[in-house]
């Protein structure tokens, strides 16, 4: 069987926490790291596993069928692999992107856009800037159901995140580039739905993957309609 090669741009010290959890996962299937092959042999390689790889090391595996990515976002590779599918002839098998949708990381996103949505909420950084004079005084807090939360993107991501608000009891709101059907949440889609949405949100939340349409979405113009 033809090896797997790890193509990544982690530091040393977490490469090897990668490697050494391949070998307890993998038994059967030989891992290699892109610096140990000469381009004869990366010319056999179908199978990889990547990480943010960097998209000139990527060029060196021109046969590649199968590409998993070990993050759940992949806009960034996209194009890569576009033109690794351009140079193939018709009689290769394209090189498939495959991205990771794992519910411990939509969990986890969740937990932390609820943080950061409390944190604000509850005044944290001024009882932070108190604490450090030395001061306490309440500050008055409104009811919970008031408070805007606005999600940008409804992916995995997304919806873990905004079903974490919602139960939490914000008042949350969606905005994607396209429109969807979302239940207890107010969707918005398209340019115009942006305005609308920004002059509402309190608290605003991106979760939006990073392509050309998004790309600086979030800038001095759209951030001055906040309210």
């Amino acid at each position: 069987m033809s090896s797997i090669v790890f193509i990544h741009n982690m530091d040393a010290h977490n490469q090897d926490l990668w490697l050494k959890r391949f070998d307890t996962l993998l038994l059967n299937e030989t891992l290699v790291l892109p610096e140990t092959l000469s381009d004869s042999q990366a010319a056999n390689i179908e199978l990889a596993i990547v990480a943010n790889p960097n998209p000139e090391v990527l060029k060196r595996f021109p046969n590649l069928i199968w590409v998993q990515s070990l993050w759940a976002g992949v806009e960034s590779m996209v194009k890569s692999f576009r033109a690794l599918n351009v140079n193939k002839s018709s009689d290769q098998q394209p090189t498939q992107l495959v991205r990771l949708i794992d519910p411990y990381l939509a969990k986890t996103m969740a937990e932390a856009v609820l943080t950061w949505s409390l944190y604000l909420y509850r005044n944290i950084p001024s009882y932070i800037n108190q604490q450090s004079q030395k001061v306490w005084r309440p500050i008055p807090c409104p009811a919970i159901e008031t408070i805007e939360v606005s999600v940008l993107g409804t992916g995995e991501l997304g919806i873990a995140s905004m079903n974490a608000l919602i139960h939490q009891g914000f008042t949350v709101n969606s905005w994607s580039r396209t429109p969807k059907k979302m239940i207890d949440v107010a969707h918005y889609s398209g340019a115009e739905g942006l305005v609308t949405l920004l002059n509402k949100t309190d608290i605003l939340i991106c979760l939006l993957p990073l392509t050309d349409a998004t790309h600086q979405l979030i800038n001095k113009d759209t951030l001055s309609l906040l309210p």
